[in-house]
């Protein structure tokens, strides 16, 4: 086919002369172009991708933007927050009346518990129903958050200087501890540190008072399984002898025990209802 060509291309052109080697047709320059023409275009359309605005897809979330850690502020009424505007106020106090470098704030555990009771919901002494929580917990936090400092033993603690910033901050007028201050006994002065015993105060609930000594009567309750039987009358007979105030019941637990009971109010009934019973 392409000598048959080739032959009426001779016919048609008698001056031609082919050349010395066999023909090739050269592509490369066209390649060439043709490459950097599409690379070129590639490179703009890159370059428009990374100059020019990229959209988003829909699909496509992207990096998620890092937020602000969030600084850390004790809720009103908590045992943090109690505690830092407990020592708070002791250091405004004292910085008014400081006089030389022997003043100092810190406070012992037990003065803080005292003073910071009256701002807290929770109790700093007694555990919450069916968990080990008290509000003191709280002051564990506060220290690894390098917001109080512990120091001594017993220990004593008070606020270091991003804890004395939290409660200005909490304690500053127009805040909730502003307002709840109000109304509490703000303006009396807080308890000095000691060098006492750094035992726990005890702050459970206000209990009605015991009565007299005089008025209360031992005695003591035999089961009546330990009275059946024919041998246990010597038993009952000697503590008769002995003047030993005994009555025989039905226990719960265990074969006898001792029943501590005002002689002002009725005895108990047999059905367990009467006057109230320590045992």
């Amino acid at each position: 086919m392409l000598d048959k060509k080739l032959e009426e291309h001779r016919l048609a052109n008698p001056d031609w002369c082919p050349p010395s080697g066999p023909a090739v047709l050269d592509l490369t320059d066209d390649d060439d172009s043709q490459a950097s023409t599409s690379q070129g275009n590639g490179s703009s359309g890159s370059d428009k991708g990374t100059n020019g605005p990229t959209k988003r897809k829909a699909g496509d979330k992207g990096p998620a933007k890092k937020r602000p850690a969030r600084q850390y502020v004790p809720l009103p009424r908590s045992g943090a927050h109690a505690i830092l505007v407990t020592l708070g106020r002791r250091r405004a106090q004292l910085k008014a009346s400081w006089t030389g470098a022997s003043c100092h704030d810190w406070m012992s555990k037990s003065d803080l518990i005292m003073a910071a009771q009256p701002l807290c919901d929770a109790s700093f002494t007694q555990p919450l129903a069916d968990s080990h929580y008290t509000a003191w917990n709280s002051m564990a936090t506060l220290i690894r958050r390098g917001l109080v400092s512990k120091q001594g033993c017993p220990a004593r603690f008070s606020l270091t200087e991003e804890g004395e910033e939290l409660a200005n901050r909490i304690m500053a007028p127009g805040t909730l501890c502003d307002s709840a201050a109000s109304s509490s006994d703000e303006c009396q002065p807080l308890p000095c540190c000691s060098d006492s015993d750094d035992a726990a105060v005890s702050l459970a609930p206000m209990r009605p008072p015991l009565p007299p000594l005089d008025t209360l009567r031992i005695v003591l309750l035999v089961d009546c399984s330990e009275t059946t039987a024919s041998s246990q009358e010597r038993f009952l007979r000697e503590l008769r002898e002995l003047e030993l105030p005994h009555e025989v019941r039905r226990l719960t637990v265990g074969d006898f025990a001792w029943l501590c009971r005002s002689s002002s109010r009725p005895e108990i009934e047999p059905d367990g209802k009467g006057s109230a019973e320590a045992k």
